[in-house]
């Protein structure tokens, strides 16, 4: 495998979402072996880099209104002060039109694309204040990261059918579909046929397959679609530790090549497309590439 790791899913969050995050793990019976009272920003890095993660896409979605504007200043300057970051933007339709901060984030800040996480942000994909924003993501080539699955454990549904037509409207749309549509996995891989544009993220689904007996329709999928699929641990809301879930990865009965492609040549191949600066063969650090900071609370009162 190659020395360099992108971790495709992680939620580094302000310390208040932080707390509150690792809080909804403990009560979900997630084992991160973290305490919600006295875990730091700190720690959380200090875990990453022991991994061996060399950069992650970080995801901090608002879950409640008039928040997504401070969510997007966090996000900033945490990026701007964590080498390893890649930051997303997200947004909510609880707050009028979404674009405004979408197009602040992509063209001022310089962010990798959109997250939306539709069951834990309880809106719908199919909101039409939204569609503005696919459109606005397609002509960009900006990514769009999006929660799909495991409906069963948040009590809803909707996430498949809604993306599905996304998808058929929108051909051109860079899309990843965290978690796989877990547990229709083999939906998922279908997809990989139909929509050239969509990639799947195998967070959380490679230890749900796991434990509920599916490793044997997975593994093969994800062997044959290396360039199409990406990892990440979706630390700290994940349900095993940074360092455990990359164990788990690395044990995985695929071929080191595939997993050379998922952990760091299929992200890479993500970011080229999004036109991300490299330096030589290795991606711009996000402080590399954004805007002058200084200029970024002057814009926050424009968006």
């Amino acid at each position: 495998m190659s020395a360099y790791r992108l971790d495709a899913h992680m939620h580094i969050m302000a310390e208040k979402r932080m707390k509150s995050g690792i809080r909804w793990a403990v009560k979900a019976g997630f084992n991160m072996g973290l305490d919600p009272e006295t875990t730091t920003e700190e720690d959380l890095l200090r875990h990453i880099r022991d991994a061996g993660i060399t950069y992650f896409f970080n995801f901090f979605f608002p879950i409640f209104s008039g928040t997504a504007v401070e969510i997007l200043d966090w996000q900033t300057e945490f990026a701007l002060r964590t080498p390893e970051a890649l930051p997303f933007v997200s947004v909510h339709v609880h707050d009028g039109d979404p674009l405004p901060i979408v197009r602040e984030a992509l063209e001022n800040r310089h962010f990798v694309g959109l997250k939306l996480h539709p069951y834990a942000q309880r809106l719908e994909l199919s909101h039409p204040l939204l569609e503005p924003v696919y459109q606005y993501l397609e002509d960009t080539g900006a990514i769009f990261f999006v929660h799909t699955g495991y409906d069963a454990f948040y009590g809803r549904s909707g996430i498949t059918p809604d993306l599905e037509q996304i998808l058929q409207r929108h051909p051109k749309l860079i899309t990843v579909a965290a978690h796989m549509l877990y547990p229709e996995i083999p939906k998922a891989f279908d997809w990989l046929e139909r929509f050239p544009n969509l990639y799947l993220d195998g967070t959380g689904a490679v230890a749900s397959a796991d434990q509920d007996g599916f490793g044997e329709t997975l593994y093969p999928l994800m062997e044959r679609y290396a360039d199409r699929v990406l990892y990440g641990s979706d630390y700290a809301m994940a349900i095993e530790s940074v360092g455990a879930s990359w164990k788990r990865f690395q044990e995985l009965p695929i071929s080191d090549e595939a997993k050379r492609r998922i952990t760091w040549g299929t992200p890479l191949e993500l970011l080229k497309r999004r036109n991300w600066p490299f330096r030589g063969d290795l991606p711009a650090r996000y402080r590399e590439v954004a805007d002058d900071k200084l200029n970024v609370q002057d814009r926050l009162s424009e968006v």
